[in-house]
Formats: structure tokens, C-alpha cells, sequence
């Protein structure tokens, strides 16, 4: 199936990307949802109506501070929980590479909690979705996880580039790679022309979070 791409320095990237998994919900679609750089005790609106609907939904963070506050150990973590997460959504023989067999040893492996964590969230072929892969898969903010380093950038060209026939997959974020740009399907680039935040307006729950 297909690639979307929505990026730029707009606002409303992850918001399409919530409407396209509530459609996709609705058609009996199955839909999973990792949001990259959130988490940590912070959910944006939809979050608990579309795991009402039936989306799964995992965050990469557990803790609530921005990218520049963490310590390194904190950012290690946070890379590692990150990389794991994704690496479920890894098909089997896509591990032939060094980078892809070094990534699933260490993601694996791994004795961090949070590396065990992630992949008891995810655990796509056992519990979740009654063990069937999502049809719909939302890599909310992967380019930014990308471009801070905060995720393996060749383990999700793996992940798109060697995706399902059946699995539809969406990237969201900012300065997406050249990569990103030829293989997507759909490439929505969203601009900044006005915001209320310039205004002084706070973002508000229910508009902007």
C-alpha cells in the first residue's frame, strides 16, 4: 500500500494524521499509532478517543521533558525505547544488513526497563491486535526523532521501504530526507502563514492539543 508524507513547519501534521487513522478506524481498518518525542504523562486530544476506537497507541518518551533537558543517559533510553518500538514493524527477512542485525541484537537484548517495556507494548505478533499487523501504521513525528537522533534512520527506511502489501504508512515531521521525498505517495507540506501563538494565545485543549 501506500506512503503519506505531512511535513513542515505548519501546524496540523499530526492532526491529519489522527483523521486519517479515525477513517481508517471506521472502515475496519487496523490502525497503530507511535508518537515519537511525546509521552511522559502527555496526551494531545484525540489520543483516548482513537484508542476508544480501537487504535493502539504507544508513546516513544517516558518522561515528560523536551529533547534539550534530557541528560544523556535520559536520551540513550529514549533512543533506545524508540528504535525498539519501531523495530517491531521490521519484517523478518529485512534483517540481512549489519545495521539492521546489530539494531535488532541491541533492541532485543537490551537490558534496560524501558527497552522491556516497549516491546511488551508492542508485542505486535502475539497480543496486540489480536495478533494480526495493523493495516494503518502513523509514525507520528519520526522525521523529527530522526533528525535529533533519536531514532535509527535506517531502520525506518527498513520499515517503510519493506513494508506489507496490505499496510498503509504514515510519516509526519519537519525536513523530511530525500528518501522520505521519493518514496511517498502523498506529500502534503503544510506552511506557517499565521498563528494565534503570535498573538500571545496559549495553545488550548480541544484546538491545538
Amino acid at each position: 500500500m501506500l506512503v503519506h508524507l505531512y511535513y513542515g513547519e505548519g501546524k496540523g501534521k499530526s492532526t491529519a494524521a489522527a483523521g486519517l487513522a479515525l477513517r481508517a478506524l471506521s472502515a475496519g481498518f487496523r490502525v497503530y499509532i507511535v508518537r515519537f518525542l511525546k509521552g511522559g504523562g502527555s496526551e494531545s486530544g484525540e489520543v483516548g478517543l482513537l484508542r476508544q476506537c480501537g487504535a493502539k497507541i504507544v508513546d516513544g518518551k517516558t518522561t515528560g521533558k523536551f529533547t534539550f533537558q534530557m541528560s544523556e543517559s535520559e536520551k540513550e533510553e529514549t533512543r533506545l525505547r524508540q528504535d525498539g518500538l519501531l523495530a517491531e514493524f521490521l519484517p523478518e527477512e529485512s534483517s540481512t544488513g549489519e545495521e539492521s542485525e546489530r539494531l535488532a541484537l541491541e533492541e532485543v537484548n537490551a537490558g534496560e526497563e524501558s527497552d522491556r517495556c516497549a516491546l511488551e507494548e508492542v508485542n505486535i505478533g502475539e497480543e496486540s491486535n489480536s495478533g494480526k499487523v495493523p493495516e494503518l501504521l502513523v509514525l507520528d513525528e519520526a522525521l523529527a526523532a530522526v533528525n535529533y537522533g533519536m531514532l535509527s534512520e535506517e531502520l525506518l527506511k527498513q520499515v517503510v521501504m519493506k513494508r506489507p502489501e496490505n499496510r498503509e504508512i504514515v510519516l509526519t515531521g519537519r525536513d523530511p530526507k530525500r528518501w522520505m521525498l521519493e518514496e511517498a505517495d502523498y506529500i502534503t507540506e503544510f506552511r506557517c502563514k499565521r498563528h494565534p501563538y503570535e498573538k500571545g494565545i496559549q495553545a488550548r485543549r480541544g484546538i491545538e492539543l
